[in-house]
């Protein structure tokens, strides 16, 4: 197999600095006679589908069935069956973990003949963290300054009763430390600014997009047009507000595992169990191999949480 080398492109932006990174391009050469193979092993099974008039469904002469099919979707399909396994092997040799599944492009096309293809794909960022140390105290100073003094509290969120006792709405610890927690992830977030890849982006967009959309139809909402109806937006202002989320869901998501390598917080089976006791009374104590990733991600996002409160102080 012929392969080129890796390449990467800059994605053009407007702005000098950009938040988003580059997709990674893997250029591959699929060779004719794996084409060719799986082109005709999809031909042969489409055939069996198609019924033209004067033939039994599956009996129609396989030029006909190639006709009324039509060569060109055949032969996606077939690109479809002949890509995976070279594209595996290629991201193997070069080392890369894709985070989407890739975009296919074709640059040459022609029959008899090798294809070229880049695919375009997205990784994780590399995350310089600095001293975050620095950063997490600077941010809980920060929060710790946003939060009114005593005296002020009546005229932020107190009342008076009639024997002029002031009344204020006292915060419980969890939500004090969630606050504290929230200001120093975006203290990280601001500091830090990892670059996320594009197409990353767009895939983090879509699952929120989708659990908004859930959202609103529990609510009793027909579509999204509807939504922002009721909160005064356009699709425009809409789709800028998911960008940012999803944008920032992502950075925080690499800075947390960054944080998790550069601390030597792993989940073991023990801490896993530790945080989620109702496992003791599954399946013979065990953690389910489907739900593991989930679960470790969760114990380790606890633990490095619980870190950076402590550096906070």
């Amino acid at each position: 197999m012929a392969t080129k080398k890796n390449v990467t492109k800059p994605v053009e932006h407007k702005e000098e600095e950009t938040l988003l990174g580059q997709n990674t391009v893997v250029t591959l050469t699929i060779p004719w006679n794996s084409i060719d193979t799986e082109y005709k092993k999809v031909l042969q099974t489409e055939a069996g589908k198609v019924q033209l008039a004067g033939f039994r469904k599956g009996k129609t002469p396989i030029s006909l069935a190639e006709s009324a099919i039509g060569k060109e979707k055949l032969m996606e399909h077939a690109l479809q069956h002949a890509i995976p396994e070279i594209y595996a092997k290629e991201l193997e040799a070069q080392g890369i973990v894709p985070l989407v599944n890739p975009e296919v492009k074709l640059l040459e096309a022609t029959e008899g003949k090798d294809f070229v293809i880049e695919a375009h794909t997205a990784v994780e960022p590399t995350v310089v963290l600095g001293d975050y140390k620095a950063i997490v105290k600077k941010a809980a100073r920060a929060a710790s300054r946003a939060v009114p003094e005593p005296e002020m509290q009546s005229q932020v969120s107190g009342t008076k009763t009639k024997e002029n006792k002031e009344v204020t709405d006292e915060k419980k610890p969890e939500e004090k430390e969630e606050e504290l927690l929230q200001a120093i992830y975006s203290g990280l977030i601001i500091a830090i600014k990892p670059k996320v890849a594009p197409l990353l982006l767009q895939e983090e967009m879509r699952r929120q997009a989708e659990q908004m959309f859930s959202q609103i139809s529990r609510l009793g909402m027909k579509d999204i047009k509807e939504y922002l109806e009721r909160v005064g937006k356009t699709e425009e202002e809409f789709e800028q507000d998911l960008a940012s989320v999803a944008l920032g869901a992502l950075q925080l998501e690499f800075i947390l595992r960054a944080l998790a390598k550069d601390m030597h917080i792993e989940a073991t089976d023990e801490a896993i169990k530790e945080v989620f006791p109702e496992i003791a009374k599954w399946k013979n104590n065990a953690i389910p191999e489907n739900l593991r990733p989930q679960l470790e991600q969760a114990v380790i996002r606890k633990k490095v949480a619980s870190a950076l409160l402590k550096l906070s102080t």
